[in-house]
């Protein structure tokens, strides 16, 4: 009776594991993905280039869907870099009674759509937007003090935090927003 029950113990468990994959949901028709050009609306062209390439390698590096040319793909990501906000975070007054700021915001808003190729439908069609700080000083973001992403670390303990403060901003951005979209397709699976 013992040996009955374990069989179908496992038998359960064996089906249950067996029907489980990570691609889950994804369309039957759906084997691969082509990344149309970035379109760029804003004056911030450098955006364009390293999205494109932080988005190539993610995909890539986690094996998440097979990127192919558009003429034999089953689906196709269009992404758009609509909005770039540099604003003011914090101000200071120095000796003369001058106003002056002291780190700055930067805000990226990006829309993304996914389109399954072989029936026309959207499988994704949402806005992210993602946002770093950075300082004025022209120190090297590794030395400002500031926690530029907000995980946690500063500084050398932050593995990308460095270079000139600025650009440093703009590649947190695009890492924060590829990580971002590679969530969000792998959710809708």
């Amino acid at each position: 009776m013992i040996y009955r029950y374990i069989y179908i113990l496992f038998l359960i468990l064996f089906i249950s594991c067996g029907v489980y994959s990570y691609k889950g949901t994804l369309p039957s028709n759906i084997d691969n993905m082509s990344i149309a050009a970035i379109t760029n609306n804003t004056s911030e062209f450098s955006f364009t280039n390293i999205l494109n390439d932080d988005l190539y390698k993610t995909i890539i590096k986690n094996n998440i869907i097979e990127i192919v040319d558009s003429r034999g793909a089953d689906s196709i990501l269009e992404i758009s870099i609509d909005k770039i906000n540099d604003s003011p975070e914090i101000y200071s007054l120095n000796d003369n009674l001058y106003g002056g700021i002291n780190k700055w915001k930067m805000e990226l808003f990006v829309d993304v759509k996914w389109i399954n190729l072989k029936d026309g439908s959207i499988i994704l069609d949402k806005r992210f937007s993602k946002w770093a700080i950075y300082n004025t000083s022209g120190v090297d973001i590794k030395h400002d003090g500031l926690d530029n992403d907000l995980d946690g670390f500063l500084d050398e303990e932050d593995s990308d935090e460095y270079g000139a403060p600025r650009e440093s901003a703009i590649k947190i951005i695009v890492s924060k927003i590829s990580n971002q979209i590679i969530n969000e397709l792998t959710s809708t699976w």
